[in-house]
């Protein structure tokens, strides 16, 4: 092997990475900074917080526990909330140019049957979402009620808590608040290619083959339909009534308690080969532990977390911005797969994506810098995702040619291995991911020191990727560089 060629290639790929750093003296900076002591309310003037209703989804708060979230915004009744997942990918879908799309699960709303959070009638109003604790809270006053509605999600398990209290007044609304609890999953065509008009046209496209059911205890969903089999389960626990179905897409529950305690579960066949009873397992696990120890159990977690990494920069926009990408990475990226980059666990207008196959370019950016902020346990994902997806890259590599051990991810490609841009004429000749995701593996070794990691994990990736380069670059002598 030619070594001259190799080292080159080392930089190309590394970006110039420098050698051992530790003994280089920054005092000639002359930096100069005062202690910084973290109290325990610090992160509270990072936290988003309105002081009036919002007024689209968009505008919602971000929620999950890694592998389950959504979005969370308030109607002029009460609330609504779209249930996201991490693994809720489909095969490749025909009728939307065969991409690979991330579903989502189903969306709650909570009716109180009068104006809570109109705008137009109230006299205080709150929304809050506390990072420290990654609680969303939202607090009113109108002429008609008092009212107020936390939501979190258990850190251990794939279980949403939504705790509602309104207080009516007698007056107003007699002695009764009669709220309606209702669990859809309506599909959608996902619109991706909506920039080139290259969209599926048929609205029935991406609707999906729902069953929605209901017992004493539970309103379930259970859809089967692209590849998937999932099941969503709702229980407003110490309900006096039962919840029915509407059709087969949706089911309500009705409950005349002024404050009750909502619990969702989402369970896919990854995980239970029987989702619609693990969802149901996994409520009344969570039932039984109550929700006071769950939320011990997941402000733990979050002062754990939280510790980790603090930062002080004098600059409260910087600081914001840095605090809510550790909050949103520890809220979408402990699943089985990457953060989608676009949206995330936090889309909100159903199967909507905009972006279908996951395109590398975009998705590394999530991941950039989580092992300099000692984050690094989130890039899991992201590590064992391309990992597993070796024999498909090395297979695509002997396609365009190469002769040693090596492989090529194409810019798109699917999280199972399908690489989709290898038949695409502005992608198949994008070479650079492979690269970027090899930088990646390093920076986990480099951040962690974790030896079998490198021999096991990282060195197996690297030097694949650059086998690819190394087959295919070639010295141009005029210019004395490398050229693919």
């Amino acid at each position: 092997m030619n070594m001259k060629k190799l080292i080159m290639l080392y930089f190309f790929l590394a970006g110039g990475i420098a050698a051992n750093t530790k003994n280089i003296d920054y005092t000639y900076l002359k930096m100069q900074s005062a202690p910084f002591e973290v109290d325990d309310d610090y992160l509270s003037k990072h936290d988003i917080v309105y002081f009036s209703p919002t007024q689209l989804e968009a505008e919602g708060f971000p929620m999950g526990n890694g592998d389950i979230g959504g979005m969370v915004w308030n109607h002029d009744n009460g609330i609504e909330l779209q249930i996201n997942k991490n693994d809720l990918w489909t095969k490749a879908q025909p009728e939307e140019y065969g991409m690979s799309l991330l579903k989502h699960a189903a969306r709650l709303k909570i009716d109180f049957g009068a104006p809570v959070f109109s705008w137009m009638h109230l006299e205080e109003f709150e929304g809050r979402l506390s990072l420290a604790n990654a609680e969303n809270t939202y607090r009113a006053v109108t002429g008609y009620s008092a009212t107020t509605i936390r939501t979190w999600l258990a850190q251990d398990r794939n279980v949403w808590i939504v705790e509602c209290e309104n207080i009516p007044d007698p007056e107003m609304l007699g002695n009764h608040s009669v709220a309606t609890v209702s669990l859809e999953r309506l599909g959608s065509r996902s619109f991706t290619g909506w920039y080139g008009g290259w969209f599926a046209k048929n609205p029935s496209v991406g609707l999906g083959k729902m069953r929605a059911m209901a017992d004493a205890r539970e309103m379930i969903l259970e859809e089967t339909d692209g590849g998937l089999h999932f099941a969503v389960a709702c229980r407003v626990v110490e309900s006096s009534e039962e919840p029915e179905t509407v059709n087969m897409r949706r089911a309500e529950w009705r409950t005349n308690k002024c404050k009750f305690t909502i619990m969702v579960s989402v369970v896919t066949d990854r995980e239970d080969k029987d989702p619609v009873n693990a969802a149901k397992k996994l409520l009344d696990e969570a039932e039984a532990k109550g929700v006071d120890e769950l939320r011990r159990e997941k402000d733990e977690w979050y002062r754990n977390f939280w510790s980790n990494s603090f930062v002080k920069l004098g600059d409260d926009y910087l600081e914001n911005i840095y605090y809510l990408h550790r909050y949103l990475m520890s809220a979408g990226s402990r699943g089985e797969f990457p953060l989608a980059f676009n949206g995330g666990l936090w889309r909100w207008n159903r199967d909507v994506l905009n972006w279908g196959t996951p395109h590398h370019w975009n998705q590394q950016q999530e991941y950039w810098g989580l092992c300099a902020q000692n984050d690094w346990r989130l890039m899991k994902p992201y590590l064992d995702t391309y990992f597993k997806m070796i024999p498909f890259a090395e297979k695509l590599a002997k396609e365009y040619g190469a002769e040693h051990d090596a492989l090529l991810i194409t810019e798109a490609h699917n999280f199972n291995g399908v690489q989709w841009g290898k038949d695409k004429r502005y992608l198949r000749n994008n070479f650079t991911p492979a690269s970027q995701i090899a930088s990646l593996f390093w920076d986990y070794y480099e951040f962690t020191g974790d030896e079998e990691f490198l021999k096991e994990r990282a060195y197996t990736f690297m030097k694949k990727a650059s086998h690819f380069y190394l087959d295919r670059l070639e010295w141009d002598e005029e210019k004395n560089e490398y050229y693919l």
